[in-house]
């Protein structure tokens, strides 16, 4: 499973992209303030993204990489999503995720 952090902006900007996805990857598309998450993104991120702070979602689906390939993280000189690594965080998103050794 791949999980990926966007401002909703940028997922509405992308609507037909993560709608394409949704049809054919499963792509499933969670407010982050569902799993009691708020994403403060610093004013680099923002401005790659081309957005103000606001509410955030989570791009979550089973095969990143045709996810990535249909969605490519940089687009027209915007950032699309950064893919969340953080293991904790993926542990209250994924009840079936395994953390590595060395994050114990």
């Amino acid at each position: 499973m791949a999980v990926y952090l966007t401002p909703e902006s940028v997922a509405a900007r992308l609507s037909e992209q993560v709608t394409e996805a949704q049809r054919l990857l499963g792509l499933s598309v969670r407010k982050a303030s569902d799993f009691q998450f708020q994403a403060l993104f610093t004013d680099e991120e923002l401005q790659a993204f081309g957005v103000t702070q606001g509410p955030s979602v989570f791009l979550i689906v089973e095969d990143g990489p045709a996810f990535e390939e249909l969605i490519p993280e940089r687009q027209n000189g915007m950032m699309n999503y950064m893919q969340l690594k953080h293991e904790k965080a993926l542990a209250r998103i994924d009840p079936f995720f395994k953390p590595s050794e060395t994050a114990k």
